[in-house]
């Protein structure tokens, strides 16, 4: 037999009916907080019965309005000019990479290049791209170079001013600058620092935008979603993941759009031109590395060296420290390469075999944050 649904109480339950005697403060924080959480659960029915634009779209078919957004691509790939001509583009409303922006107010901080080098590179895209500043664009930007810029204190400062600006888009350049103590391959820490920055996107109600970072080496037998170095959650947690990868032209990229509430964009190719990238018509495909041998000679699969006895040969690992900036000099990386080398496997991958056991889903090695070391998933600390 089957019982009744009760509809959903329209108004909240008595927590306490003692009238005339002081509570507890926990108390009263925990009726509070009860209260509060009840307004935000809503009946499934009224949900999909009210009647909720969509926001504005910053950048047409990939950019909303409050979302998060990341641009990813290696080292020295212009990530930050790209940036700036972003946000100089939505200031003036005008195209980015061949995509439609709207006019909007944005605010760019920029947390790594001086102040005079800056300013050379702001002048040079505007001058390849025909922008006159004078014509006084919404784009405000917050020098904070050598500055205390740890992502939750930096982030009360961004909220005070993108509400005394009215700012649409927030940009921070680089992310890294931001982490503190935080260790960049711990999805823990980095889901925490991505967390404040959402907070910061639904406090403001501006899109926030970052870059992220390839590691070294050849990454064309990932998926894009997964050329993104440090913690899975880069590539996983943005609303907006655009990945630029090395294209067979010069200085060209090929652009994989990666949308969760977009539908899917087609890859484009973009090539440095003038200071700023413009799109250009080029097959996507066509990237640096990518193996172009015959259907037979690539059904041999290229990672089965990460398949078979690394969780027997890793999961006591002792602790290591990896060094994301010469990660071949890393201790971990240098501990890795020996044990293959024992036992007869290609020490050239062991910082593939390291990417590959750190992934979530294989969990093979860990991260501690106590150590800020990695180490194999069934050491004891002694």
């Amino acid at each position: 037999m089957k019982l009744p649904i009760a509809p959903l109480p329209t108004t909240s339950p008595i927590i306490s009916t003692t009238i005339g005697t002081a509570q507890p403060r926990a108390t009263v924080a925990l009726i509070t907080n009860a209260h509060d959480d009840a307004l935000d659960i809503v009946a499934a029915p009224a949900f999909c019965a009210e009647d909720e634009p969509d926001p504005p779209q910053i950048i047409e078919g990939i950019l909303f309005r409050g979302a998060k957004m990341v641009l990813a691509g290696p080292s020295k790939s212009r990530k930050t000019w790209n940036l700036s001509d972003l946000a100089l583009s939505v200031a003036f409303g005008q195209p980015w990479c061949g995509f439609q922006t709207r006019a909007s107010t944005v605010i760019y901080v920029n947390l790594e290049i001086a102040q005079f080098s800056y300013r050379k590179r702001l002048r040079l895209i505007c001058a390849g791209r025909g922008f006159d500043l004078t014509a006084n664009p919404p784009l405000c930007l917050w020098n904070r170079r050598g500055k205390d810029n740890e992502i939750a204190q930096l982030a009360v400062r961004i909220r005070r001013q993108a509400a005394r600006l009215g700012a649409d888009l927030i940009i921070i350049d680089p992310i890294y600058k931001t982490y503190g103590d935080r260790e960049e391959n711990s999805n823990t820490e980095m889901a925490q620092l991505l967390n404040e920055l959402e907070k910061l996107a639904h406090d403001t109600g501006a899109a926030v935008l970052i870059a992220a970072h390839f590691p070294k080496g050849n990454l064309t037998g990932r998926d894009a979603i997964d050329r993104v170095a440090g913690a899975s959650v880069f590539g996983r947690d943005p609303d907006t993941l655009l990945v630029m990868t090395p294209h067979e032209q010069p200085d060209a990229f090929t652009v994989s759009p990666i949308l969760r509430d977009f539908p899917p964009q087609p890859e484009i190719v973009i090539q440095w031109t003038n200071f700023h990238f413009q799109r250009i018509a080029a097959d996507p495909k066509s990237i640096q590395g990518r193996d172009h041998k015959s259907a037979s000679a690539s059904a041999q699969p290229a990672t089965t060296y990460l398949i078979g006895s690394h969780r027997k040969l890793f999961c006591m690992m002792p602790p290591f420290a990896f060094n994301r900036s010469f990660p071949e000099e890393s201790e971990v990386i240098q501990h890795i390469t020996e044990t293959l080398a024992e036992h007869g496997k290609d020490t050239s991958k062991a910082i593939a075999v390291f990417n590959y056991m750190r992934k979530s889903d294989r969990a093979i090695i860990v991260f501690d944050s106590r150590l800020k070391k990695w180490k194999g998933c069934d050491y004891l600390d002694a």
